[in-house]
């Protein structure tokens, strides 16, 4: 199984995630940690 998911948006790295904790929220589990990857190795 590949653990790692990535799709493309329009939404601003904090919308997303926030979009992404909601639809996990509504599924009866949690999120962890959100890490902008992007952000940290200097990717626009």
């Amino acid at each position: 199984m590949d653990p790692v998911c990535i799709l493309d948006t329009p939404k601003s790295f904090e919308a997303a995630s926030a979009a992404l904790q909601e639809a996990v929220l509504d599924q009866g589990i949690g999120v962890l940690a959100v890490h902008d990857r992007g952000n940290t190795l200097g990717f626009p």
